[in-house]
Order: C-alpha cells, then structure tokens, then sequence
C-alpha cells in the first residue's frame, strides 16, 4: 500500500494541466471536424434526441446504451432546437448537430485527465502526476475516442472518479466511505454497464491492498458497505432512467408462446400487467446478455466464430504507444515493489478478467485497464527516479522527455485517424487492418475520405459496401450496398450487382469477423485476391466497371487496365 501524497498543489500543476486540456481539446476538436460518423453515433444520438423530444429512454435502454454519455452529448443540441424554434431532422440535419455532441465529450475528457492525475499523486506524488497527464494527452488511441460522442471515455472518466473516492474514502466517515462512491459508482453505471464488473473488482483489489491481515469483522464490514454501495448506486440509476410504464412486448411474446394451461395464463397475466418498461434493468439485462451470447473476433489476421482469450492481451500491445508499453516492461523488470499499489494490481486484476470477455470489438472496452496501467507505469518511473543517484535520475528525466517526445509525434502523424494507430512493432498503421479491425480500425468513420477520393478522380458511379450507420453513405454511394442481402449464388452473380461501378469495401468488411456466411465469404475472398485501383485509409476500392475475365473457381478478376501475372 501506498501513502497518499498530501503535498500542496502548486501553480505549476495547474498550469500544467491546464496547457494539457487545452492542446489536447484542440486535437481532438480538430479530429471530430475531419472524420466521418463511427458505427455507433447514429445510432446512439438519434436515440439521445428521442428522449429530449418525448421524455423516452426507450429507445437507449432497448439497444443496451445507458444514457448519460448521450443525454450529455446531445444536450447543446437540444438548447440548439429550442433557439431555433424547431427540431433537426435526426437524419438530413445529422452532420449539422454531430460537431456539438462530438466537442461535449471533452468535459468526460477533462475529468479522465484530472482524476488521472489526482490518482497518480497519491501513488507516486507530484511528478508521476505531471508526467501521467502528459502521457494520456499524447496517447493517440484515447485521443481518438474522446473525439468522439461515444461512450468509452465517459465510462472511463467516471469509473476513474468512482475508484479514487472509494480509495481514498476507506477511514473517513460513512458519507465519504459508501455514499460518495454510491453515487459514483451510479454515475458510471449510467455510463456503461460495464461498470458491474469493473467497480467489484477494483473495490476488491483497493481492500486487498489496504490490509496486512484478514479478519472476520473486516470481511463482515467490506460486504456490508459493498452492499451498500450496490444498493445506492442502483437505485439512483433506476431513478435517473426512469420508466415509459408499458409492458415488455418481448416478455409478452414469451408469454403468450408458452403451452396451454396454468402457466401460460398466469404469466401472460404477469406480462401485460407488469408495466415498468422500459427502465435501467432493460438496458443492464441487454448488456449481460450480450456479454453471456458472445461475439466473433477479429484478431491477427483471423476471424474467430466466438472470442478468444487472448484478444484484449493482443489488441493492446497493437494499440498502445510504444513507448508507454517499453517503459511498462522496464519497470516491471526492475522492481516488481513499484508496482506495489492498487492501481497497478487493478490494472492486472481487469487484464485476468478481460480473458472471459465475450464481447470483442476494441481496446475501448478495457479503456480503465489501459488509464491504470499508464499511471502506474509513470508512478513507478518517478518513484524509481526518486530513489536513484543523480546520474540515473537524470537518465530516467531524459528517457521520460523522449517518451513524451516519441507519443507526440506519433499523434500528429497519425491525425486525424487516431482510430487506426498501431504501433510500431506491429509494423504501424498502415496495412494494420490485415491484423485488426472494427473500432480499433475501422469503425465506418472513412466516408469524408473516400467522398474526397470520388471527388477528385471525377468518379460519377460509385457503389460501396458500407459498415456503418452513418446517413452520409447516400451522398457518397447513392446508400449501401447490403451484400448480405443479396444472398448471392456465385462470383458471377455479385459482379452483376456491380458492374459499371467502383465498388468500395470498408476494411472491416473485408478483414473482419462479419462474414461467416458461406456467400459473404466467397464475395470477401474474390475481393481479397482481386488488385484494387486505390484506397483511402478505411475504404479498398474496385474498378467493375468493365471486367475482363473472371476466374470464379479460381483466383481473381482483372480489372481494366491491369494485365494478368
């Protein structure tokens, strides 16, 4: 256990923190001006949009999107229709508001920075502070997201709050020890239900951690004030979403479903009279579900039909700087002592538990795996400086300056696709997503992009198979080609939905884990091995417009142009 770091908190820190919210608002406003819509944001926007215009969570909860991240977001864009005297149009007037819900993550980005930083003080005082917010600023990935109007960064940020209360509020009385870190932990609920599993487990290490020895009134205590702080927390969320007060047409349709007789009168009674829906258990029951069915993974080049156990342990060695990562190592190598505190075995605790996750689609559901592990890493590089002679010390400032130096550079290079950072040792960002892919690549955020590419080629007929929600897609494409739709017999066949056109393909469609289907897999391979005529950073463009031969049980198509090898 480490002592907490009472020092008192000087300009400088303020400073400091202030120049970092502030570059780090500018990236990330910038980056939001430049890419298109992520898969999610449609989605979960018009949803936020519903409830300003009828009071309904409905539909949030019903697609398992706790509100808070998305009420935030699209708050100004209510106060925007109120001046305006009318509503936008949730889908022609999409792009219009998006810019406004997008610039209200920031205030979830400046909480995450500020309790990283008050978290990393405690562990290992002023200068670990410093150099954990500098870190966070330049790591491109967490950039990315909180450029986003998504929901990772408000979880993290949250969930963050919740950790630091509940830490520090052990010995302190009962409305810092349980009702603080109730609401908190409401708060993060409200933002991800991630946070059922995450809270237990951090509140688990924190007490492990504090304790020399185990006793029986201790156990008794930790259980007690876990319920507690259960108990609040979930009834403040259950308050906060409320409830339509209409019966479940789902649980009706079971009940009607069941066979004749007693049970099937008695429940059908219970369903159309139970009216509580929609309300937070909807939205906490679709997540615990969808985490129980599963999902495919894409990962190293393989799309797996269930998760695998080591698809988070992989994409964050892919996603995470080099530098940080190196540093890690370094100080674990040196002294396992450093990285004796909470936070570092938190951080541990959700890498074990990431092994059973069933739900695979991004490092940014792990994002407070990956806030602990940089915190602790800075922590334990400054109390390692702390303790070493003068020379060391300032062979560990200058390490510190080139890390800081080396994660800047890779952020502007790789603006304004920060979704797409891979670092160096998987070979870059470049051809990643032949390793990876959905919203660690590709999470349909290209189309700006590839209307440029049409623009400037002077390309009139473009088809495009699209994985995304993002209503520009009529603009750029004429819509989505839906080639699971098609339920296409042969080569010969998509070719004919196709000709005359450029065709393009997200990378996520064709290097991902959503074309199990015997036809979607014939269609994926023929374009794997056909040469395209270009490609933007998320999209692989076709020329179909006349196509020579076809070798449909063979290898490829050869466009115009291209001569056969």
């Amino acid at each position: 256990m480490c002592p907490l770091d009472h020092s008192p908190v000087r300009w400088t820190d303020r400073a400091w923190l202030g120049f970092c919210f502030i570059a780090s608002s500018i990236y990330c406003l910038l980056t939001a001006s430049s890419i298109g819509a992520t898969f999610d944001e449609p989605l979960d926007l018009r949803a936020a949009m519903h409830f300003w215009h009828t009071g309904s969570m409905a539909p949030l909860l019903n697609m398992g999107a706790m509100p808070l991240p998305c009420l935030v977001c699209t708050f100004p864009v209510f106060i925007a229709e109120c001046l305006r005297g009318e509503p936008f149009n949730t889908w022609t007037d999409f792009h219009d508001f998006l810019p406004m819900a997008r610039a209200m993550t920031l205030l979830f980005w400046w909480v995450l920075l500020l309790y990283s930083w008050k978290i990393a003080r405690t562990i290992g005082g002023r200068w670990a502070g410093f150099l954990t917010v500098g870190v966070i600023t330049v790591e491109p990935t967490l950039l990315a997201h909180a450029s986003l109007a998504t929901k990772d960064i408000a979880f993290t940020a949250c969930f963050l709050a919740f950790a630091f209360h509940y830490q520090n509020g052990r010995d302190k009385s009962w409305r810092l020890r349980v009702l603080l870190p109730a609401v908190l932990f409401a708060v993060s609920l409200l933002a991800k239900a991630s946070a059922l599993s995450f809270a237990p487990i951090c509140m688990i290490v924190i007490e492990l951690d504090r304790r020399e020895k185990w006793s029986a009134r201790w156990i008794r205590s930790f259980i007690t004030e876990s319920i507690q702080i259960a108990t609040i927390g979930l009834t403040i969320a259950c308050l906060f979403c409320w409830s339509d007060w209409k019966a479940e047409p789902s649980f009706v349709e079971w009940a009607h479903s069941l066979p004749d007789g007693s049970q099937r009168e008695g429940m059908s009674w219970v369903a159309e009279n139970l009216r509580i829906f929609s309300n937070a258990g909807v939205g906490l029951a679709y997540q615990i579900k969808h985490n129980m069915k599963g999902h495919s993974a894409f990962i190293l080049g393989h799309d797996y039909p269930r998760a695998v156990w080591f698809y988070f342990p992989i994409a964050l060695s892919m996603k995470m700087t080099l530098p940080v990562l190196i540093a890690s190592l370094s100080m674990l190598s040196i002294s396992r002592k450093l990285f004796a505190n909470w936070v570092s075995l938190s951080a541990l605790a959700l890498l074990v538990f990431s092994f059973q996750c069933r739900v695979q689609i991004g490092v940014r559901l792990v994002f407070p795996l990956m806030v602990f592990l940089i915190i602790a890493t800075c922590a334990a590089l400054t109390n390692y400086a702390r303790h070493s002679p003068a020379l060391r010390r300032n062979g560990i400032i200058f390490a510190s300056i080139l890390m800081l130096a080396w994660m800047s550079i890779s952020t502007v290079r790789i603006f304004p696709h920060g979704l797409t950072f891979v670092n160096e040792v998987w070979g870059g960002s470049e051809n990643a997503y032949r390793v990876i892919s959905d919203s660690n690549y590709d999470w349909a955020q290209g189309l700006p992009e590839l209307k440029q590419w049409r623009d400037d080629n002077g390309v009139t007929s473009l088809k495009a198979w699209y994985f995304g929600t993002d209503p520009a897609i009529f603009e750029v494409a004429g819509g989505s080609q839906q080639v699971q739709d098609w339920n296409l017999k042969s080569v010969d066949e998509f070719l004919d939905r196709v000709k005359g056109n450029y065709f393009a393909v997200n990378t996520t469609q064709l290097y991902g884990s959503y074309t199990f289907r015997p036809d979607l897999r014939m269609v994926v391979e023929f374009l794997r091995m056909t040469p395209p005529i270009a490609r933007t950073t998320t999209f692989i463009i076709y020329d179909f417009r006349e196509v020579r031969s076809v070798v449909t049980s063979g290898t490829s198509a050869v466009p115009p142009g291209r001569a056969s090898e």
